[in-house]
This record gives C-alpha cells, sequence and structure tokens, in this order.
C-alpha cells in the first residue's frame, strides 16, 4: 500500500512538472505574441535620390573647373600657394561645405599639375602616390596624404561635407528621430569637438612633419 501510495505521488509530480513545462511553453510563446509586434519596413529610396541629384550636379560641372585648377596650379603664382599646409586646410574647409569627393579631385589635380603631371595620366597618378619616376625628391606622397586626411575627416563638418551624411540625416528624420538643423550640428558639435582634433592632426603629422617620418 505504502508502495502504491510513494508510486502515484512520484507520478503526480512528474505530472505536474509536465504541466508546468507546458505552462511555461505556452507563457512564453503569449509572451511572445503579446509582445513581439511586427513592423512594417517603411524603407523608400527617397534619401537616396536626393543625394542622387545632388551628386549629378557636383559632377556634371566638376570638368571644366578641374581643367582651370590644373592650369593655375601649373602656372608660377599657383605654384606658391600649393605645399601640403595649404593642401590640407583649403582641401578641408571645402570638403566641410562641398561633398568631398570632387573636393579631392580638385586638389588632387591641383598637386599633381604644379609638378608637371596630369590627373588624367594613371600611370602618373601611381607615381605622384608613390613619389617616384618624375615626382622623385618631391613631397607629393606628404601632399597626398595631406588631401586625403583632410578631404575624409573634414567631410563631417557638416551634413553636406559627405554625401551619406545628408542621406542618414534625412533617413533619421523621415522616421521621427530628431536631428539638429544645419548650423546647429555645426556650432554644437562640429567647431566644439571635431575642429580642434583636426587642427591638432595638422600641428602634429604635417606642420611638424611627422607624417613624413612616418
Amino acid at each position: 500500500m505504502l508502495i502504491l501510495l510513494k508510486g502515484g505521488e512520484r507520478k503526480s509530480r512528474a505530472q505536474e512538472e509536465v504541466s508546468a513545462a507546458n505552462s511555461g511553453w505556452e507563457g512564453k510563446r503569449g509572451y511572445k505574441r503579446l509582445f513581439t509586434k511586427e513592423v512594417k519596413n517603411e524603407f523608400n529610396f527617397e534619401p537616396i535620390r536626393e543625394v542622387a541629384f545632388l551628386f549629378i550636379g557636383i559632377f556634371a560641372t566638376m570638368m571644366p573647373a578641374l581643367q582651370l585648377i590644373g592650369d593655375y596650379a601649373a602656372s608660377p603664382a599657383g605654384a606658391k600657394l600649393i605645399n601640403y599646409n595649404t593642401l590640407y586646410w583649403g582641401t578641408g574647409i571645402l570638403s566641410g561645405v562641398l561633398d568631398n569627393a570632387p573636393t579631392y579631385m580638385n586638389f588632387l589635380t591641383a598637386s599633381i599639375s604644379m609638378h608637371g603631371g596630369s590627373v588624367y595620366n594613371s600611370l602618373g597618378v601611381k607615381d605622384f602616390a608613390e613619389g617616384v619616376g618624375m615626382f622623385a625628391g618631391t613631397t607629393t606622397t606628404l601632399e597626398l596624404t595631406a588631401i586625403s586626411v583632410a578631404s575624409v575627416f573634414f567631410g563631417a563638418m557638416t551634413y553636406i561635407g559627405n554625401g551619406p551624411n545628408f542621406m542618414v540625416k534625412a533617413i533619421a528624420e523621415q522616421v521621427g528621430v530628431r536631428m539638429p538643423s544645419f548650423f546647429g550640428y555645426i556650432t554644437k558639435f562640429s567647431l566644439i569637438y571635431l575642429l580642434p582634433i583636426l587642427f591638432f592632426t595638422w600641428l602634429i603629422f604635417f606642420y611638424f612633419g611627422v607624417a613624413n617620418i612616418i
């Protein structure tokens, strides 16, 4: 009799455990149904379309500017103005208010033309980047470094300094995220946090020539 009671007790406990496990599973499923909500993907191409129109306008008017800049940089008056310090700040300032890709291209054209090369000669551009061939013994590698660093880093100074900046802002606003205004972003973030970093980058790596040593 005692054995039967113990067996029944064990069976009852096992049934309770199974029941509790089932109820727990159902509870989890119910929790998921209650608190998990399917959100429809509201992606659209409107932000990308805005940036695409901006790029089309920039690159459509870029070729005459490259020719004018190249001719001026090859002249004695233009050559006096071009060095890695002026290239850093010139590229940086324009990259902050224009897209950094065409700004990079313009200042690269100026630097190559100053040394007698052409941006349309792919092998010449390669020699310019490596500081060999007709560019041996010059500061072309440091000039290219200054242009590259400034065009990328200064592109974050404003929403229009880099194409994706504007696109991310448009996407965020489209889903209801509050974003700072154009000038609010500059005064509250760029000038306070980013500009000092860019200044010390120039001071250490270009003014004191650390980039040339590296």
